[in-house]
C-alpha cells in the first residue's frame, strides 16, 4: 500500500517543507527527490509538486536549489507543458553553481 495518496499528499508535502530546512544535505536531497517520486506516482498532484519545487529554487541553500532543479528537470520530461517554469529556470542559470543543476538547466533549455 502507498503512504502517498491524493488524500494524504497535502500533509506529506507540508512535512517535506520542514525537511528541506534540515542541516543534513543528503536528507534534504532525499526529501526533494521524494517530492518528485510523489509527482510521478500521482499525476493529479504533479502541478502542485512542481509549484512547490519552483519555490525552492529561490532559497539560499545551494543544496536545496540544485536538488529542486534536478527533480524539476525529471518532472518536465513527463509534463513538458510548463513553459513558464522553463523560462524561470533559464534565468537561474547564471547564479546556479552546482554542476549537476547547471547541466539540468542547460538540458531543459536545449530540450524545450
Amino acid at each position: 500500500s502507498r503512504i502517498a495518496t491524493e488524500d494524504t499528499v497535502s500533509t506529506i508535502l507540508r512535512e517535506f517543507q520542514t525537511y528541506v530546512r534540515d542541516g543534513d544535505d543528503r536528507f534534504v536531497r532525499d526529501a526533494i527527490r521524494a517530492v518528485g517520486r510523489i509527482a510521478s506516482a500521482l499525476p493529479d498532484v504533479a502541478d502542485r509538486c512542481l509549484r512547490g519545487l519552483m519555490g525552492l529554487i529561490n532559497t539560499s541553500s545551494e543544496v536545496v536549489v540544485a536538488a529542486a532543479i534536478i527533480v524539476i528537470r525529471q518532472l518536465l520530461q513527463q509534463h513538458p507543458q510548463h513553459v513558464n517554469i522553463i523560462v524561470r529556470l533559464a534565468k537561474k542559470l547564471d547564479e546556479t553553481t552546482v554542476p549537476q543543476a547547471r547541466a539540468a538547466i542547460v538540458w531543459i533549455i536545449g530540450e524545450f
